[in-house]
């Protein structure tokens, strides 16, 4: 019985390290839309998008907000967030046609290193 865990915890291990996966465990937590912190994480991600763009973007809304747990290759813990937002061009003249809905993800690592993903919706 002892070997049979040992196979089971080396088989998922070599499974999370050969397959380079994301294994996420609970559902996603709806967190205060609210909050300064979010809205942090909804600027930098429509800074990004307007980067990306080289054009200006301007928050609007933060929609939703949510967090998740899981784990990386080498078993690292991970924090992922997911934050939908509205946000504007600055430079456009017609103020109903100029809003984009983002998703911003960002994903924190216990390592310290940090990714950020933006996409529209």
């Amino acid at each position: 019985m002892k070997y049979f865990f040992l196979v089971h915890i080396l088989f998922f291990s070599l499974f999370i390290v050969i397959l380079s996966q994301t294994i996420q465990y609970g559902n996603w937590r709806n967190l205060n839309p609210n909050s300064p912190i979010v809205r942090n994480w909804a600027n930098e991600g429509v800074a990004l998008y307007g980067a990306e763009r080289n054009k200006t973007f301007i928050l609007v809304r933060v929609l939703r907000a949510q967090s998740r747990n899981g784990f990386s290759a080498p078993n690292i813990t991970v924090k992922r967030r997911r934050v939908d937002c509205t946000a504007r061009n600055a430079m456009c003249p017609n103020l109903g046609r100029c809003i984009r809905t983002l998703r911003t993800i960002i994903v924190n690592y216990l390592n310290g290193t940090r990714t950020v993903n933006v996409r529209l919706l």
